[in-house]
């Protein structure tokens, strides 16, 4: 019987390269998807649409990949054209045979109730090799001599090659991201050509040539991932690998590809959001008559629970425990939302914020409105606000602490990093900057000692927060920074003027939107000045 050959029970998984083990592990499965793998079967990924375990046997490393039936849609397809898994399968068998390293299909097979598909497996066998995206980031990121040089260069060529031949081939894979791409020991051989393997095939469609749509898609694919560790010159060579005859096209390519990755990132960011307050891979949500909770899935289900018995008591979580919990009544119920929603948002953005662990809510009422809202955040060392670190009156003389000049720069950066997410926030003033007392750095020198010139800074006002769909535009930019700047005088009095000179030339340099020369500066400062003037007799006048 041939591997790929589907059978009415598991019992047809019975083929020689596959162990009994597996056999009778996936069939213990089969009632239940969510029942835990067996211990010695290692966790790759786990979410509601598929799981995938790594399995050590004898004849070598084996993958499985679980797909449920999840709704009445997969069933329809399961009836129609087969599971996930006989697709899946069929698929590599036809991409292998024009010429494409895909991993060895083993065998596949599906469960079946009364008739009714109930999910599907494919047991493929390991490839020794790493992901394209481990060796950009890890070793290769950043290299700008030496032999590493020519290894990255010879990489992206190799990305670029795979992607024309998959395309001519009529190979459309609709999720080429370099976490989807394998590349084979001895790549980093003087000389040598790398080998690239595809993985991830559930959604590939092997016919006709793809589109240009369709094309340029997979390639922003591609691009969304390493965008932000490659130079434009590297992602050029990806382009001249792929099209080599473009000549005076390369470029609008080149722009066509960037347009659909920012475009896959804005999706990714809206999608991330959604999936924050539901059964997702990262989250769990629970319901219990008025109370709704939703947490993140690598938290123990008791710690949550006293943190949020604290919440709602009205404390702010036992101080020994690794969880506390920060509540909001009457009409600020709705911000304990807002705050855990944009603590996710900026987390994917890259950016630090306070690490949360759960939401839950109280309703009450005929229609049903939000009572109490309670943040569960994980406890972490004492932060102080950037008001506090710098005015002398509130820190003791004794005290170590980062230099003026070293706050500067890293608050410039921290802004134009904010500011090119699109992150905004009303009123920024400097305490609602925390940073990390005595000292949070990014970075060591040899002596052990920490970094002066890198301070790790994150917010601290979530419930505030907005997030634009690209960059913020210019009077966003120049409004956030002003309102910084009316604070930072209050705060600093006479300094303030040479520390927001620093903050401005470091964000100038940094942020994509101006020229990097001292003119630009200048002019920065100027319209962020007169914000600043006219904003200061309002608030004064508020304030008294």
């Amino acid at each position: 019987m041939s591997a790929l050959q589907p059978g009415p029970t598991l019992a047809d998984l019975a083929v020689p390269v596959v162990p009994a083990f597996v056999r009778v592990s996936l069939a213990e499965m089969a009632a239940d998807f969510r029942r835990p793998a067996p211990e010695d079967w290692v966790t790759v990924k786990k979410n509601p649409a598929r799981a995938v375990y790594r399995v050590e046997s004898e004849d070598g490393q084996l993958y499985v990949k679980v797909f449920p039936v999840r709704s009445t849609w997969d069933e329809v397809k399961a009836r129609l054209g087969g599971g996930r898994a006989e697709r899946e399968a069929e698929t590599m068998t036809a991409i292998a045979a024009r010429g494409i390293r895909v991993p060895r299909a083993l065998a596949w097979g599906e469960e079946r109730a009364g008739g009714r598909p109930l999910g599907s497996w494919l047991v493929t066998a390991g490839i020794p090799a790493a992901k394209v995206s481990d060796v950009i980031r890890k070793r290769l990121r950043g290299v700008a001599t030496g032999p590493d040089r020519s290894r990255r260069s010879a990489l992206l060529q190799s990305l670029g090659d795979l992607a024309a031949r998959m395309h001519e081939a009529g190979i459309y894979h609709r999720d080429f991201h370099a976490a989807n791409l394998l590349v084979r020991p001895g790549w980093d051989a003087p000389g040598a050509t790398p080998q690239l393997v595809l993985l991830d095939l559930h959604k590939a469609r092997v016919g006709r040539r793809p589109a240009r749509r369709e094309r340029v898609l997979d390639l922003g694919k591609l691009f969304h991932g390493l965008v932000w560790d490659l130079t434009r010159t590297d992602l050029f060579r990806i382009i001249d690998a792929y099209a080599p005859d473009a000549g005076r096209r390369r470029g609008r390519l080149l722009a066509s590809v960037l347009a659909a990755a920012h475009r896959l990132e804005q999706t990714r960011l809206a999608s991330r959001g959604r999936h924050a307050v539901r059964d997702s891979s990262g989250f769990r949500t629970e319901r219990d008559g008025a109370q709704w909770l939703v947490a993140r899935r690598r938290f123990e289900a008791r710690a949550v629970a006293d943190a949020i018995a604290g919440g709602f008591g009205g404390g702010e979580g036992d101080a020994a425990a690794p969880l506390t919990a920060r509540s909001f009544d009457g009409g600020r119920a709705r911000l304990a939302r807002r705050a855990w929603l944009a603590a996710v948002g900026l987390h994917e953005r890259g950016l630090h914020a306070p690490r949360t662990a759960a939401l839950a809510e109280r309703r009450s009422g005929a229609l049903r409105r939000v009572a109490r809202g309670v943040l569960v955040l994980e406890r972490e060392p004492e932060r102080r606000s950037l008001a506090e670190l710098v005015s002398p009156d509130a820190r003791p003389a004794s005290e170590p602490r980062p230099t003026t000049a070293a706050l500067a720069r890293s608050l410039g950066r921290f802004l134009a990093r904010l500011h090119r997410a699109g992150v905004a926030q009303d009123d920024l003033a400097l305490d609602g900057i925390g940073v990390r007392f005595p000292c949070d750095v990014g970075g060591a020198p040899a002596g052990g000692g920490p970094d002066p010139d890198r301070v790790g800074l994150l917010l601290l006002d979530l419930e505030r927060l907005s997030f634009a769909a690209g960059p913020l535009g210019e009077s966003a930019r120049v409004a956030m920074l002003g309102a910084l700047l009316v604070d930072a005088r209050a705060v600093l009095g006479p300094r303030a003027k040479r520390a927001a000179l620093a903050v401005l030339a470091t964000y100038a340099r940094r942020a994509p939107w101006f020229v990097p020369d001292r003119a630009a500066a200048r002019a920065l400062g100027s319209a962020v000045a007169t914000v600043a003037d006219r904003a200061r007799p309002a608030r004064d006048g508020a304030a008294r």
